[in-house]
Order: structure tokens, then C-alpha cells, then sequence
């Protein structure tokens, strides 16, 4: 007879993944279709762009990726420099954001 183990643990989380992946036939409201979940995602991102779109703000994000690009190509940068460098660069503008824009 085969060696067969049984783990109630995993069978519990994989019970608990197919009651949350399944359609609660309880409420009697169907699942949203992609087209309905596209919409959706359509109208949030429109919201979030609206007002970004009217401050001009290009030709200011084009001068720091120049000062970016003109870092990471120049010869004094190493390679294993540039993760560490892009998370500095990510909070230095978080935190002149926060100081600066209220």
C-alpha cells in the first residue's frame, strides 16, 4: 500500500481558497464581467489622471529622467550602484513632495 499523507492544514487552506474563489449563490448578484471590471478600471484611472494632466508637469519629470539617465551612463557609476541610487532617488522626491506641496 502507498505511503499517503494527510494534512488537515493543507486541506483546510485549500477548502478555504475554493469557498473564496467560488460565486456566493447566496446574495443571487452575478459576478461582474471583464467588460464591467474594464469600465470600472477605465473611470478610477480617468479620475486619478484628470487633475495631473492639466498641471504640465512633462517637461519637469523629462529633466529628471535626463539627470537620471546622464547618472546611470556616466563613467563614474557602477552597475551595482543603481538599485540603491533609484531608492534614493524615489525618497529624495517623496520628501521633497511632502515638504514642499501642501
Amino acid at each position: 500500500m502507498a505511503n499517503i499523507k494527510f494534512s488537515i492544514r493543507k486541506w483546510q487552506n485549500k477548502q478555504k481558497l475554493l469557498k473564496e474563489a467560488a460565486w456566493d449563490h447566496t446574495s443571487g448578484k452575478p459576478l461582474p464581467t471583464l467588460e464591467d471590471v474594464q469600465k470600472a478600471y477605465e473611470a478610477k484611472k480617468h479620475l486619478k489622471e484628470e487633475y495631473i494632466e492639466l498641471m504640465q508637469l512633462d517637461d519637469g519629470l523629462e529633466s529628471i529622467k535626463k539627470a537620471w539617465e546622464d547618472w546611470r551612463n556616466g563613467p563614474a557609476t557602477n552597475y551595482d550602484d543603481v538599485p540603491p541610487a533609484y531608492k534614493e532617488l524615489e525618497k529624495y522626491i517623496a520628501k521633497w513632495i511632502k515638504k514642499n506641496l501642501r
